[in-house]
């Protein structure tokens, strides 16, 4: 279950296309929206991000490699809540308010809050700078939802997508080759 806390109807309906996309992409995973966020397994806001919460430096967004490529580095963050056991709780993923201010369009946003939702599901970062997981987000060269994060969210979640066990397990695997 995830929550929107959007400040307008247009940023709410970005992400909800973002969860929509991975909700077709993964068989068995359907995400159904909260009205209350403390009862949602995933928050979603728009909020300053800032050293106290992220632990990052502040960057100036969309740094402008050349003619054809734009950098955003931190424009999204993801914080997970464990339990006893190191099982991921819950999550709050902040987009930041600079995304808005900065006047990035829809279709930036929703490629920000699809990888946000991403760690939401298990993944890390790829090491592979065309992924939607790739450490920081290229401009129209990371916006589709791969194989192989399919692949990862399945290898983070087996006990759940493909073996249907009621109780969590931790991954056979730490990572997933592609």
């Amino acid at each position: 279950m995830y929550s929107i806390n959007a400040k307008n109807e247009q940023e709410r309906e970005v992400i909800v296309n973002a969860i929509k996309e991975w909700d077709r992409k993964i068989g068995g995973l359907q995400l159904v929206e909260e009205q209350n966020p403390k009862a949602s397994d995933i928050q979603i806001v728009f909020d300053n991000l800032d050293d106290d919460k992220t632990g990052n430096q502040y960057y100036n967004f969309k740094n402008k490699v050349d003619e054809d490529l734009t950098l955003i580095p931190s424009a999204g963050w993801t914080q997970f809540n464990f339990d006893k056991k190191g099982f991921i709780e819950s999550t709050k993923i902040i987009i930041s308010a600079d995304v808005i201010k900065k006047g990035f369009d829809d279709y930036l946003i929703e490629q920000i809050a699809k990888h946000e939702i991403g760690h939401a599901l298990g993944l890390g970062h790829s090491n592979n700078e065309r992924s939607l997981m790739a450490n920081l987000v290229l401009e129209d060269k990371t916006a589709t939802i791969s194989e192989c994060e399919i692949n990862g969210v399945f290898a983070a979640n087996s006990w759940k997508l493909i073996q249907s066990k009621q109780n969590p397990e931790h991954p056979q695997r730490i990572f997933v080759i592609c």
